[in-house]
């Protein structure tokens, strides 16, 4: 971002991974989302990209509970109101 760019707002991105290859492949690129956040959404977006690592089990319906697994996390930390949590999985 050049000198004269600002940054208008930031967002924080909680990535919940499984154990396991979801971790792995999560790990080779969550250093490289904010910038890729960034090109994709202008520059005037700070991208603040935290990784957790939990086990995500799925409901009785066979849905990982993603909402539910944010809600925890967002309970957990302290996080600007602009926030979004997601979810890897090796399940389909």
């Amino acid at each position: 971002m050049s000198t004269d760019q600002r940054v208008e707002k930031q967002v924080v991105v909680g990535l919940i991974v499984d154990p396991g290859i979801s971790r792995s492949l999560a790990s080779k690129v969550v250093s490289e989302l904010p910038g890729a956040l960034s090109g994709a959404a202008g520059e005037h977006i700070a991208w603040d990209v935290h990784m957790v690592t939990r086990k995500l089990t799925m409901d009785a319906g066979g849905r990982i509970p993603i909402e539910q697994y944010a809600g925890q996390w967002l309970a957990k930390e302290d996080h600007p109101s602009r926030t979004a949590p997601c979810c890897t999985t090796s399940r389909p």
